[in-house]
């Protein structure tokens, strides 16, 4: 995911992304072929200034428009909950996804992402590099959630940086996660998770 973003103000952002894939069939073809998957438009719109309550308060909305239109389009929509402790920032975001146009994906689904991040590194202009993790889950249709064994699961290591430009305290930020599928884990009656 390749992506672009600008705060307008301390609590309005926006960002738009574009998603590549490689499929096999790409590498059979030339060896190291990406194709734009996907185009997205994010939106950030924040309650509180940063540490001002216990919790930053925030809602996001996002719309997706595939390359493949027999997918149709998809909008995500929900909450952004941070909570920093010193050095450490934790956050929880709970938000619902919604697919039109696409006969196969019809029911809204409710999922979970989530990340800690710890920042190891920061520089006298206040750029920084933290260390944490990731993780996500599906839990299906909203109103009927899936079985505990039944759900994606995704979670892994991640890397997070903020360089700053200097310029008008303009910052890059940026991270890199590799979420390890935990999906076809095989549940059995002494796990904690089981239904």
């Amino acid at each position: 995911t390749l992506g672009y973003g600008y705060a307008y103000t301390n609590f309005y952002k926006s960002e738009v992304e574009i998603k590549f894939t490689q499929t096999d069939k790409l590498q059979a073809i030339d060896g190291a072929s990406l194709r734009i998957d996907a185009i997205e438009w994010e939106n950030h719109l924040l309650f509180t200034e940063r540490g001002e309550y216990f919790i930053d308060p925030c809602i996001f909305w996002e719309y997706e428009r595939p390359m493949d239109r027999a997918l149709g389009h998809k909008l995500f929509f929900g909450a952004l909950f941070r909570k920093d402790f010193g050095f450490l920032e934790l956050n929880f975001n709970p938000y619902f996804e919604k697919y039109f146009e696409n006969q196969t994906n019809p029911a809204m689904k409710f999922q979970i992402q989530g990340q800690a991040k710890y920042r190891v590194f920061q520089s006298a202009n206040q750029s920084t590099i933290s260390l944490g993790a990731q993780g996500w889950t599906d839990f299906g249709a909203w109103d009927n959630w899936a079985p505990a064994g039944d759900r994606e699961v995704r979670i892994g290591p991640a890397f997070f940086y903020k360089w700053r430009t200097g310029y008008n305290r303009n910052a890059w930020n940026g991270s890199i996660a590799y979420l390890f599928d935990l999906t076809d884990r095989n549940w059995g009656s002494r796990d904690r998770f089981n239904n």
